[in-house]
């Protein structure tokens, strides 16, 4: 059993390594797309599972509810299981070109941003994310915003992309999003176009500029050469 725990932690892709019945099984991080999930058996059943992952300071956690598990790739990016307190734990890695985010409602979230060719509505943009899988989504946090902002301001001219959300202001502003991806209120402000300060309608859509900001538009007039979709990893 030994062999096996050292193989998988001399192996710089390797986070798990099984023993059973004298067999051993190694899991590569790579091959993760799909939920990887350790949940605990019964000792009759003699499974053994080494988990590879850095410690903070090399110090133990005080109980079992407390351990938080990190891998780290051969390039650096660290990787969080997640840890339900009951069930186990999983871990999953996103699809190649997508970017992990752990949102603070606990969910963790693959993003990437589709090109709109030419220019597109916020219905067709849906629509495209669709087509690959995923669903529009919105931000959550200023690290997500900054993100969204450079990949808009790498890839297009006008450098900017649909996110899911609209708000309808009257006295107050409400915020509304079309799946469950995105729940949370971001606190940058919104950039108020013009357009939208003139039009009757008190309904507007957002989008993120690659000026790390966000700016309110007409949700069914404007077109972007953009779209960030999403979808949940666990």
């Amino acid at each position: 059993m030994s062999d096996c725990f050292n193989n998988c932690f001399d192996e710089s892709n390797c986070i798990l390594a099984e023993f059973k019945e004298s067999e051993c099984a190694l899991y590569d991080f790579l091959s993760t797309e799909t939920p990887l999930k350790v949940i605990e058996t019964e000792p009759g059943l003699l499974s053994f599972v080494a988990i590879k992952t850095t410690l903070p300071n090399d110090t133990c956690p005080v109980s079992f509810n407390m351990i938080t598990l990190t891998f780290i790739d051969p390039n650096g990016e660290h990787h969080a299981w997640k840890n339900d307190n009951t069930e186990g734990f999983e871990f999953a890695v996103c699809q190649d070109n997508w970017k992990r985010f752990d949102r603070p409602n606990g969910i963790s979230v693959c993003m990437k941003r589709v090109s709109l060719e030419p220019p597109a509505n916020k219905t067709l943009a849906m629509a495209a994310c669709q087509g690959i899988g995923a669903s529009i989504i919105g931000a959550e946090t200023r690290e997500e915003v900054y993100w969204m902002a450079d990949q808009s301001f790498d890839h297009s001219n006008p450098s900017n992309s649909w996110l899911d959300g609209e708000r309808e202001c009257d006295e107050i502003c409400n915020k509304t999003y079309s799946n469950e991806l995105t729940t949370g209120n971001i606190l940058l402000p919104i950039t108020i176009t013009q357009e939208i300060r003139a039009s009757p309608n008190k309904t507007h859509c957002v989008t993120v500029v690659g000026m790390k900001s966000l700016t309110a538009v007409n949700c069914t007039s404007y077109e972007s050469p953009g779209v960030m979709c999403g979808y949940k990893l666990f």
